[in-house]
């Protein structure tokens, strides 16, 4: 355990320590590397106790991870404007600037989370990036939930068992997660 760890609020600790675990599930291995992170995010946020309503923080981090997907679909389509020479590197630098920025007072409006930071470690390409590996498809995972009838040991099941053995799971992660969901809601 690391000094900062250990000296972590206790939301932040559970949830480094059960994240940390569900990645060493053997069936985890299995999945493709876009799926370890959320799923691994997912089953660790699913230890918060109480009511899943808007304050729950798997609830809150799906905001978190819609406006990093949000934003990061917002910087690729200023860059490649700029690869297609639509705009000059001046206008691309300062246009990137102001994508940050905005990234920036848009997250730390998000409620507080104990357990994670609303905003990525850095607010630049790296940061968002980074954060992406775990909000990328995590929207697409919370559709577990519902489906499971918001029960924390059935998703947690469904997470370690059902998940990596859907067919497709490693071409088409999207797909696969869809078609599961489909499967349970029935």
């Amino acid at each position: 355990m690391t000094p900062e760890l250990a000296a972590a609020p206790e939301q932040r600790a559970s949830f480094v320590v059960a994240h940390e675990d569900f990645h060493d599930q053997p069936t985890m291995r299995s999945l493709p590397p876009g799926l370890h992170e959320p799923a691994a995010t997912l089953a660790a946020l699913l230890i918060a106790p109480g009511a899943f309503d808007e304050h729950h923080p798997a609830l809150l981090y799906r905001r978190k991870a819609q406006l990093i997907n949000r934003y990061r679909h917002r910087a690729a389509a200023l860059y490649s404007r700029y690869r297609r020479r639509e705009i000059t590197e001046a206008a691309a630098l300062e246009d990137k600037e102001k994508l940050f920025r905005e990234l920036g007072a848009e997250c730390l409006a998000l409620p507080v989370a104990l357990a994670y930071n609303p905003c990525p470690a850095v607010l630049n390409n790296a940061g968002l990036a980074f954060d992406a590996t775990y909000t990328r498809l995590y929207p697409l995972m919370m559709e577990l939930l519902p489906a499971v009838g918001w029960d924390r040991q059935a998703a947690i099941r469904v997470l370690l068992e059902d998940l990596p053995a859907v067919p497709g799971v490693r071409r088409e992660p999207r797909r696969a997660i869809r078609q599961l969901v489909k499967s349970l809601a029935r």
